[in-house]
């Protein structure tokens, strides 16, 4: 888990992505995803949750939990996560708990909570 490396296939391209949130966006109150993958550059005040992954871009930020099917965190997140999969990537920054199946912590990451790691249909 600790020090192996995520092949890049597996954090969806730019193609990939269905539904942007920019960094002039602002959303104040919960939020749910549609189908497919979602990338936040923006800010969301409230939570986000949805059967689809969501992209936490380097100047995305989320308060409020979030409760997805794949997070990738590149930006800030302060809530808690339940997820099957959580990516945080060099310089993302988490605070609040994880509840996950597979969790990877880039170098140059940082979390600051406690992790709960479930297998199969104890996942979230």
């Amino acid at each position: 888990m600790f020090g192996r490396k995520v092949q890049q296939d597996k954090v969806p391209s730019n193609a990939e992505v269905n539904t942007i949130i920019g960094e002039a966006c602002q959303i104040e109150g919960n939020f749910k995803l549609g189908a497919g993958t979602t990338r936040l550059e923006g800010t969301i005040n409230g939570d986000i949750s949805g059967d689809a992954s969501l992209i936490v871009g380097k100047d995305g930020r989320v308060y409020g939990n979030i409760n997805v099917e794949h997070l990738f965190v590149y930006g800030h997140v302060k809530g808690n996560i339940k997820a099957r999969t959580v990516e945080l990537y060099n310089g993302s920054v988490v605070e609040g708990d994880i509840t996950v199946e597979v969790l990877f912590i880039e170098k140059g990451s940082i979390f600051n909570g406690q992790s709960v790691m479930k297998r199969g249909t104890e996942a979230p």
